[in-house]
């Protein structure tokens, strides 16, 4: 049987989830990681610890997994993505976006 593992990467934290291939859950991870604001306004995340959380998600999951598992699975080398990235951009993050109107601005 195949199993997926899914990676999500948001705002706030980051979750790994692996499902079988009939979309049952067999393993979930999640880490929170905090926001930065250096100036009124501006939110932005700190890369190192994104990065750390999601490997720490990633290999958590991948270990509850393995836990329930009897054969010899090898992690990272059979690892193959699913489809691109799914990325959620609202209109106003695009370079090409028209001005936002005044009543919208934070």
């Amino acid at each position: 049987m195949d199993h997926y593992m899914g990676i999500d990467i948001g705002t706030s934290g980051c979750k790994a989830v692996v499902f079988d291939q009939d979309g049952r859950q067999i393993s979930l991870a999640y880490r929170e990681y905090g926001l930065l604001c250096p100036q009124l306004g501006w939110v932005e995340l700190a890369s190192e610890q994104v990065i750390d959380k999601c490997f720490q998600v990633i290999g958590e999951a991948a270990a509850e997994y393995l836990s329930h598992r009897s054969v010899d699975w090898v992690f990272p080398a059979r690892v193959k993505p699913l489809r691109p990235s799914i990325r959620m951009a609202r209109p106003w993050q695009m370079p090409w976006s028209p001005p936002i109107p005044e009543p919208w601005i934070m």
